[in-house]
């Protein structure tokens, strides 16, 4: 049954039509793959970071859901926030305290 449309027309189309659910999924692996990767950088080179953050409460709440693998937009709705706030807090909480990446501040936290 040829529906009219060229092959390239129906892989766009099928392309447009994924599920934002599986883009979902692949950053949450990514950012936890991420997370993994780092922790394992630190535990070969042993590096022992006695460095106490300075977070503000609800830096400290953003960045456990970042952990947990959820997206900004979903901790702007889940914390009732602005997705420019939860990046504002995000940013914030980086530079404070002098770190280059969410996985080494994620990190650095549950230690």
């Amino acid at each position: 049954m040829n529906s009219g449309l060229t092959r390239n027309q129906q892989r766009k189309k099928r392309n447009k039509t994924a599920p934002n659910i599986v883009l979902a999924k692949w950053r949450a692996t990514k950012n936890i793959l991420s997370f993994l990767s780092f922790h394992k950088i630190f535990a070969q080179k042993k590096v022992q970071s006695n460095k106490t953050l300075q977070l503000t409460a609800r830096e400290r709440e953003i960045i456990q859901l970042i952990a947990k693998g959820l997206t900004t937009r979903q901790i702007a709705q889940k914390t009732g926030l602005s997705t420019e706030t939860v990046k504002t807090h995000r940013k914030n909480a980086l530079r404070r305290n002098s770190i280059s990446s969410i996985p080494q501040l994620v990190f650095l936290m549950n230690q």
